[in-house]
């Protein structure tokens, strides 16, 4: 298990079985993440980026200038794709009103050219996210 928090380049990965806890500087960019493929993907400055490791540089997968003013909002790794799951728009220079949003918006980061599309928006929710997470029951 690997812990980031938020500002800081470190990563505390919890080692030995689960009896210690590890920190290194893995310099990682900031923002949500989700993993899709076994690959960690991050939306950073309104772009999804493909985290690559510690030789290898990010790589660019898809701007989305349209998120710069959501916060809030969930985001999860299903299948080959990321989900933004709800959030809000917060207020900006042009708009005092926060608007909760029930959307969903879902990337196919495995396309050879991926584009955002718009899934089925949530019907009872909406609003900020606390954490999205895959269950099997």
């Amino acid at each position: 298990m690997h812990v980031l928090h938020k500002g800081l380049p470190t990563v505390q990965i919890l080692e030995g079985g689960g009896s210690y806890w590890a920190v290194e500087d893995f310099s990682w960019l900031q923002g949500p993440m989700a993993m899709v493929g076994g690959e960690l993907y991050v939306l950073s400055n309104s772009c999804i980026m493909k985290q690559r490791g510690e030789n290898n540089p990010d790589k660019l997968v898809s701007c989305a200038s349209e998120f710069q003013s959501r916060i809030g909002f969930g985001m999860i790794g299903l299948g080959d794709s990321i989900y933004l799951v709800g959030g809000v728009i917060g207020p900006g220079p042009r708009n005092q009103c926060i608007k909760s949003l029930s959307d969903v918006d879902i990337l196919n980061v495995t396309s050879e050219r991926p584009t955002w599309r718009p899934g089925s928006p949530m019907t009872h929710c909406r609003g900020s996210i606390s954490g999205c997470a895959l269950l099997r029951i």
